[in-house]
């Protein structure tokens, strides 16, 4: 039996370490960093979904936030009005408008056709099924505006 092909190691030393198990635990912690901030990225494993958008005419403002939204079906007494929430047009009456729940906002409703007076009307729903404010009547511009006062006519 011939000893000069294996090398001779003095008997006190323990052999040395493997590299490769260092390697293979820095290789598993970066895989689990990976899968947390893909888990963090997207909650519920949901996969983000782009959509395009071609129906300009409804505006779904609150979407974005999150929050309910009360959805009140404005009539006017002159058909095809404008309705606006908040500066943006929503649709033209009768129509359904979107107002959101929860926000603590004061939204504001305009009515608006040319020709007539715009009506603007202050609303914050506290659920989703509020009705809107009494809206008043749109009336033309060439007609008379009567105000009601609380003194006696002298």
């Amino acid at each position: 039996v011939s000893t000069a092909a294996r090398p001779m190691q003095p008997s006190g030393r323990p052999p040395p370490p493997s590299t490769q198990l260092p390697l293979i635990l820095i290789g598993i912690g970066v895989l689990g960093l990976l899968v947390t901030i893909i888990m963090l990225l997207l909650p519920n494993g949901e996969t983000p979904v782009v959509e395009a958008k071609t129906d300009t005419k409804a505006v779904e403002t609150k979407a974005d936030v999150g929050l309910p939204m009360n959805r009140a079906l404005l009539r006017t007494n002159v058909d095809g009005v404008n309705a606006q929430v908040d500066g943006q047009m929503q649709c033209t009456t009768p129509c359904e408008i979107a107002v959101p729940v929860g926000d603590n906002k004061i939204h504001e409703i305009r009515l608006s056709k040319p020709g007539y007076i715009d009506v603007v009307q202050p609303w914050r729903p506290l659920t989703v099924n509020d009705l809107p404010p009494p809206l008043p009547d749109m009336r033309p511009i060439a007609s008379t505006i009567e105000v009601k006062s609380g003194k006696k006519p002298r």
